[in-house]
C-alpha cells in the first residue's frame, strides 16, 4: 500500500516526527513530504495565528519528538510563503460565529476563493510543539480587506482560545495549493509509470 500511496493529509490531527527526522513518530515509515514531486509522503500541520498560544491542543509532543509542520505553499523549508487561493464559506452555521461574518458586501455564492492573500510559515517551538502560522498577507497596493477578521479579541476568545488555534479553516486557508499538490504529485506517479 505505501508503495501506491501519493500522499496522506492527516491536517489538523496530532502527527509527530523524531526530531532531526522525517519519520520516526506518528508514522514509522511514512515520512513528512519534503517536496513537490515526492510521492508516499505526509502533509500534516495544524494552522494558528502566529503567535501561537501557550497552550495548544494536543500538547507538547514527548521528549526525542516534534510536531510535524509541513507548509503546502513551500514544501520543504519553514520559508514563508503566499498561499495561493483561499476557499471561504460565505453562509454557513460555522461563517455566523467568525468575525468579519456581518461583512457588508458578502457575496450571495456559498464560498470564496481569496487568491494570494494570506501568507503561511512554519513556527518550530523551542518545547517540540509545531505549527502552521497564518497571517493576512497582501501585496502591495491590494486593498481587498479579508472576510474574516483574524486580528479581533473575539476570534482569539472564540475560537483561537479553545486550544485548537484555526482548526476550523486549516483546509480552507490552504485549500488551493492542496489541490494543486494532488495534481503534481499524480503527474509525478503517472509519468514515472510511463516510464519503461
Amino acid at each position: 500500500m505505501r508503495a501506491r500511496l501519493l500522499v496522506a493529509m492527516p491536517i489538523g490531527g496530532d502527527v509527530n516526527v523524531a526530531s532531526g527526522s522525517t519519520t520516526g513518530g506518528t508514522f514509522h515509515h511514512v515520512p513528512v513530504c519534503t517536496s513537490d514531486d515526492e510521492l508516499g509522503c505526509v502533509v500534516a500541520y495544524a494552522t494558528y495565528l502566529p503567535g501561537g498560544l501557550k497552550h495548544p491542543w494536543p500538547g507538547v509532543p514527548a521528549a526525542g519528538r516534534r510536531t510535524a509542520c509541513t507548509n503546502p505553499a513551500a514544501l520543504g523549508g519553514p520559508a514563508k510563503a503566499r498561499l495561493s487561493g483561499s476557499v471561504l464559506p460565505t453562509h454557513s452555521h460555522y461563517r455566523a460565529n467568525m468575525p468579519g461574518s456581518d461583512w457588508p458586501s458578502a457575496p450571495t455564492t456559498p464560498f470564496i476563493v481569496l487568491r494570494d492573500f494570506y501568507s503561511a510559515w512554519c513556527v518550530d517551538r523551542p518545547d517540540g510543539f509545531s505549527y502552521l502560522a497564518v497571517t493576512p498577507d497582501p501585496a502591495a497596493g491590494d486593498t481587498r480587506a479579508g472576510p474574516i477578521d483574524l486580528d479581533t479579541a473575539r476570534w482569539h476568545q472564540q475560537l483561537a482560545g479553545v486550544q485548537l488555534g484555526l482548526h476550523i479553516l486549516d483546509y480552507q486557508l490552504t485549500q488551493d495549493d492542496l489541490v494543486k499538490l494532488v495534481a503534481r504529485k499524480a503527474a509525478v506517479a503517472a509519468a514515472s509509470r510511463s516510464k519503461p
